[in-house]
């Protein structure tokens, strides 16, 4: 299942509509979301396509490494917290994280579409 019916589903050969992938929408995409675009609770990417993938279906499950696991000031963040968010305490805040490619003005896009806390 693609929560932005970005997999045609097709087993055989199976592509990718880039412009209805969230991760690509909530990271990459530059300027306004396009209409319709439901991110449920993602500001940023969503990975659903690698359970998704039938090519994964038989993986081994991986068991998370702490280097990995996100900070806990990152899960405590509020969709006011990113509305509210400089410039300063965007980069300090993601130093040294893949969350700066979508810039502070993508994932304050992104919160814009979330309901209020």
């Amino acid at each position: 299942y693609c929560p932005g019916q970005a997999l045609d589903g097709n087993p055989s050969h199976p592509s990718l509509d880039a412009r209805r992938c969230l991760s690509c929408l909530t990271i990459e995409h530059r300027g306004p979301l396009p209409s319709g675009v439901r991110l449920g609770r993602r500001v940023y990417g969503c990975d659903t396509c690698q359970i998704a993938c039938p090519h994964n279906r038989m993986a081994d499950p991986v068991r998370p490494l702490p280097e990995f696991e996100p900070r806990p000031e990152l899960l405590e963040l509020t969709r006011d917290d990113l509305l509210s968010m400089d410039q300063q305490r965007f980069s300090t805040l993601f130093r040294h994280s893949a969350i700066k490619r979508a810039k502070l003005a993508g994932l304050q896009r992104n919160a814009l579409s979330l309901e209020p806390d």
